[in-house]
This record gives C-alpha cells, structure tokens and sequence, in this order.
C-alpha cells in the first residue's frame, strides 16, 4: 500500500468522523430543542391553561356558643382558611359577620304575611340585619399560607339572649394578581337554641376552580 493511499485514506477517517461529530452534535441540540419545546408546552398547560399560578383555598367555619348571663351571648367562630393549592396564598382582608335570622325581622316577617319574596329584586339572599362584625386589613406577608397548611382565625361576639338563629358570614382576600381580586366566603346558618355542650357546628367551602375569582360586593356593603 503506497503512502499516498495511505494519507488519503486517514485523510477520509478524519473527514468522516467529523462528520459524525457534527452529526451528533446536531441530533443532541435538535433533542435538547425538543425537550425545551416540550417543557414550554408542558409549562404553558399547567400554568395558563390550569391557572396553577393563582392560589386556592378552602374555608372551614366552628361555631359554638355559650350563655353568659345578663341576657346575653357569646358566640365563637372559628375560621380555617387552607391553602389548597401550589402557590403561596397571601391574605390582606378578612371579614366575618353575624347577621340575625330568627326572630325575624319586621320587614321580612311583613313580607312573608303579604305573601311577596322577602328576597330583594336581583340579589339571592335575604338582607338579613347585622348584629356584630370582626373586620381586618393586613399588611402584605402579615398572614401567609404555604401551600398543604391553613390558618386559623379566631372571632368572639357578644350578641342579645333573645337571638335564636343567626347567619355566620366569612369573607378572604388574597393580595390581587394582575389586578384581578381572589377572594373567597362562606355563609353558614347557626342554631343558638341548641344545647352549648353541643359539638362544634362545622361548616366548610373549598374553592374548585384554581384561579377563584369572586365578586365582593357582599363583602364590601
């Protein structure tokens, strides 16, 4: 075999395992390219489609009551507010109310004798009269909630002995993503003619849709 064979033909091997060299670089980018692409659309799924960048809660109303003499009542509500979703759930607004159901208040009893709908015209609930209110504005990063824990709020109200049903209201907000308001309520109805060594009346709500954006117009009235 003469030497310019020879040189040729290493010439030949060097050429051509460059080429697979090239090749193989060009199979490793165009997989990393995918696997990019991949994650992006992954990306896109979880977190536009699914809406896993807005929080998720779940609210947990314990009630109980105890007579304390002087005609008068003390109601506890316990409020639990989990974080049922992936991201951090940042509360600025808590809110929670007692409003009166029995006895019945005289407009509403009015209504009901006439035989009219005690509920106003485009609203769903009765405007039942608020007897107590715990209403609190927090700082940003006062009350957070990691995702998988909860927070427990505690209320006391002191309401009239002849009161026997009342409307138990919660209300959250979340600090605002792109200037849309997450918050979250939940309305419970308590018996205080039941005996206090009753358990604990345990009402809850849990958001379903991720991102929970809800109207405040109750909240804000």
């Amino acid at each position: 075999m003469s030497p310019i064979f020879c040189d040729k033909l290493g010439d030949f091997v060097m050429t051509l395992l460059s080429m697979m060299k090239l090749i193989a670089h060009t199979i490793q980018a165009a997989v990393t390219a995918g696997a990019l692409v991949v994650g992006g659309v992954w990306s896109y799924w979880l977190f536009v489609q699914n809406r896993q960048r807005y929080p998720r809660a779940g609210i947990v109303h314990r009630i109980t009551h105890r007579h304390i003499g002087n005609d008068k009542l003390l109601l506890h509500v316990g409020v639990t507010v989990s974080n049922l979703g992936n991201v951090l759930l940042s509360l600025i607004a808590l809110e929670t109310r007692v409003q009166q159901v029995l006895p019945l208040p005289d407009d509403v009893l009015e209504a009901i004798d006439k035989g009219q709908d005690p509920v106003p015209e485009g609203k769903t609930e009765v405007a039942w009269p608020l007897i107590a209110s715990h209403k609190s504005k927090l700082q940003k990063g006062e009350c957070e909630v990691e995702p998988g824990e909860s927070q427990d709020i505690h209320h006391d109200f002191i309401l009239p002995g002849d009161v026997e049903v009342v409307e138990v209201y919660t209300y959250v907000m979340n600090e605002q993503k792109r200037r849309r308001e997450l918050a979250w309520e939940l309305t419970t109805l308590y018996d205080l003619s039941e005996p206090e060594d009753a358990p604990s009346h345990i009402n809850r709500s849990q958001s379903n849709d991720q991102e929970a954006s809800r109207e405040t117009k109750k909240a804000k009235t």
